[in-house]
């Protein structure tokens, strides 16, 4: 494949996309909230010399064309993207990794499009939002409530981009176990761009919600799980019930280690990403 970026018309939309690496096809989509995927770029490319990575800012996202309605986001509609791009692409069948509501969108186009996926690698991400995700959540926010650097965010208020900046920024601190390790992260996950439209998106098209959980039985390709034991926003529990519901799935925790575990704990992280590639992507 070219390597470098560039730009398919997918469903009306003009999607961009930057293609790195060598070897087996790997997707990586941006959250489709509005976070662009350059801090994957800049962060994932040691995976670059074990997988053809295309990454992907999302509809909305980045330098990618929004959709005229804020109810054009849901999980379907991302996942027709990337089905749109792997056919652009001339792609046979693709890896899809997904960190965080990405997480939910590979897992989503592994449920629509069966036969395109040859497997997934799942970072720190959810099925479910119900009672039981939430109460965890909201538990796990708690015990971090004394923290020098804990601030409430009001997120029904953001409305604007820098709304949504400034928002993530001031919450940051909570998705990292050692907050020294987040400041010397921070260029990294501050080069990406925040777009307000698909974060209304996901209000207005999922209601900040999923509901997935009783339909992974249906995933049957290769699937790795990897979370940070210290995962405040998707907590262990998350992935140990996807584990359960995708049959020869395999989950592995990383202690000290919040939500962007490939940065908190690279050591740990792509030695796992690695061996499980050689088992199943050959």
């Amino acid at each position: 494949m070219k390597q470098g970026p560039g730009t398919v018309k997918v469903n009306g939309l003009d999607i961009w996309y930057r293609v790195q690496g060598q070897g087996p096809v790997c997707l990586v989509p941006s959250p489709g909230w509005g976070f662009s995927v350059d801090c994957y770029t800049r962060t994932l490319t040691a995976l670059s010399d074990r997988l053809t990575l295309v990454f992907i800012d999302s509809r909305g996202c980045g330098r990618s064309q929004r959709p005229p309605a804020t109810t054009d986001y849901r999980y379907t509609d991302i996942a027709s993207d990337l089905e749109g791009i792997r056919r652009a692409l001339g792609i046979d069948m693709v890896w899809v990794l997904g960190h965080s509501h990405a997480g939910v969108v590979a897992m989503r186009y592994a449920l629509d499009y069966p036969t395109a996926v040859a497997g997934l690698l799942l970072i720190g991400t959810y099925a479910e939002s119900d009672a039981a995700h939430d109460e965890e959540v909201a538990r796990r926010k708690a015990l971090r409530h004394k923290e020098p650097w804990f601030r409430e965010v009001d997120w029904n208020s953001i409305a604007s981009d820098q709304d949504l900046a400034d928002g993530l920024m001031t919450a940051l601190p909570l998705y990292f176990h050692d907050y020294a390790k987040l400041q010397v992260c921070l260029p990294d996950i501050t080069a990406s761009t925040y777009k307000v439209h698909p974060y209304h998106g996901w209000r207005d098209s999922e209601k900040f919600s999923v509901h997935m959980l009783d339909r992974l039985s249906a995933i049957k390709c290769p699937t790795l799980l990897i979370a940070g034991e210290d995962d405040f926003v998707c907590p262990p529990m998350d992935s140990r019930r996807i584990q359960e519901m995708v049959a020869g799935s395999e989950l592995h925790l990383l202690p000290e280690c919040g939500h962007f575990s490939w940065l908190e704990q690279p050591q740990g992280f792509f030695p796992l990403v690695r061996e499980f590639l050689a088992r199943h992507a050959d």
